[in-house]
């Protein structure tokens, strides 16, 4: 093997190295649903009556009104801290006819924490006590 031959190799063998690397990044990160998130969420503005949000280590369920909801699973989580002075999280899931959606919420610090979709202004609370009651093998 000629000395282009064996850097050529090199360079494939630490380009498939940081391949992997930035893979099982992703893979460790990209599901961690944070505390802050886990939940069961709903807001007292009348137009949002009988709709939730329930945030859970894998899953989300829209409460869509009347007793419906949709639970899908969530694919990744993003987030930008300093965002209107909370977090900005931004959940990636696909609906169950498997387009590609992505919720973004505003995570506020408070007592008690608050959340909003970004875009809009009504404020959405915790209602079950932060995470009690929330498995984490969900």
């Amino acid at each position: 093997m000629g000395h282009h031959a064996h850097e050529r190799t090199a360079r494939l063998g630490a380009a498939a190295l940081l391949v992997a690397v930035g893979v099982a990044a992703l893979a460790c990160s990209e599901k961690a649903v944070p505390e802050a998130l886990l939940g069961r969420w709903a807001s007292d503005d009348p137009r949002y009556q009988g709709r939730s949000l329930v945030v859970l280590p894998n899953t989300l369920e829209i409460g869509q009104g009347e007793g419906r909801s949709e639970i899908v699973a969530i694919d990744s989580i993003e987030s930008e801290v300093g965002i209107e002075g909370g977090t900005l999280y931004v959940i990636r899931y696909r609906s169950p006819y498997g387009d590609e959606q992505s919720l973004r919420l505003v995570v506020l610090p408070g007592s008690p924490a608050s959340l909003r979709f970004e875009n809009h202004s009504e404020l959405w609370t915790r209602r079950d006590g932060g995470d009690a009651g929330i498995r984490r093998d969900s």
